[in-house]
């Protein structure tokens, strides 16, 4: 009997005394749902890691990376999955999504928000950054919000919390 190939591989890792909210089939969905409601073409399989950090970790990322030294909610790094599948890496990796846990605990505090609602919202966030969607002006921003919005408000999402 062969395994049946999933469309994306999901690693989650925590740092310094994270632990995972949400089971990692739940993200799996959460990621292959979004796929689909962005129109977007990739070829499939493909790995992704979502790692849950601390404030120094998400800081020191944000600083090394993008030169602004706080912790943000959420960053996005973007693996090079085609050259990983000629060198035969299967499933080849697309990117990493790291989400820093005391921000969005603290965002979803001050909005007014479910953890785990909004924490669901930033896995969406970070891999529509990962295949290509930004929010550098109004209009990809628009592009982005409506997708997250429709994947957020599907009774399958709702089903997952």
């Amino acid at each position: 009997m062969t395994e049946e190939k999933k469309p994306f591989y999901i690693e989650t890792q925590t740092g310094n005394g994270i632990r995972l909210p949400i089971e990692r089939e739940i993200i799996e969905q959460l990621i292959f749902l979004t796929y689909q409601a962005s129109s977007q073409s990739l070829d499939l399989p493909l790995g992704i890691t979502i790692r849950l950090v601390d404030n120094e970790e998400g800081r020191l990322l944000n600083k090394n990376f993008l030169k602004k030294d706080k912790s943000t909610n959420v960053l996005s790094f973007i693996g090079n999955a085609s050259e990983e599948r000629k060198l035969g890496i299967d499933p080849p990796f697309l990117g990493d999504i790291i989400i820093c846990l005391p921000v969005i605990e603290t965002e979803a505090k001050d909005q007014g928000k479910n953890l785990i609602e909004h924490l669901q919202h930033m896995i969406i966030h970070g891999f529509l950054h990962l295949i290509g969607f930004d929010h550098q002006n109004d209009q990809e921003e628009s592009i982005m919000k409506s997708i997250e919005n429709q994947v957020l408000a599907s009774s399958l999402v709702k089903e997952l919390r």
